[in-house]
């Protein structure tokens, strides 16, 4: 390989596309997910979602947060992949849910108790 071609591949990578995603709650877990997916480059996280008003518009990590009735829109306006919840939460109430079912996305519920490096796992088997 030319030194023209090792330079141009090292310089030029073709960038793969990371996945837009909606992270249900903003707990402790769901910020630890957050920061995991954006650090490691996993998934370009577009909003949290909680149902607190005084929450509602704040930033976390340079993402805003909205309400559960948003949700739906949410994913209509960025084409999210996937929104992931962690198991227990009930952020969403059921005629949001109800919504959400005409929607094509990926909807993963993680248990709060097992380590990133699982979460990661699961997500990436689910994108």
């Amino acid at each position: 390989m030319s030194w023209l071609h090792y330079l141009g591949a090292k310089l030029f990578k073709p960038s793969r596309l990371k996945p837009n995603t909606i992270v249900v709650g903003i707990d402790t877990p769901s910020y630890r997910l957050a920061s995991y997916l954006q650090q490691a480059h996993l998934a370009n996280v577009v909003a949290f979602i909680d149902d607190e008003p005084w929450s509602n518009r704040t930033d976390i990590l340079g993402v805003t947060v909205r309400y559960p009735s948003d949700l739906s829109a949410l994913i209509e306006r960025w084409q999210v992949t996937t929104v992931i919840e962690f198991d227990g939460n009930d952020l969403i109430p059921d005629n949001v849910r109800e919504e959400l079912k005409r929607l094509s996305f990926e909807y993963v519920v993680l248990d709060p108790a097992i380590t990133s490096d699982h979460w990661a796992q699961q997500i990436q088997d689910s994108l």
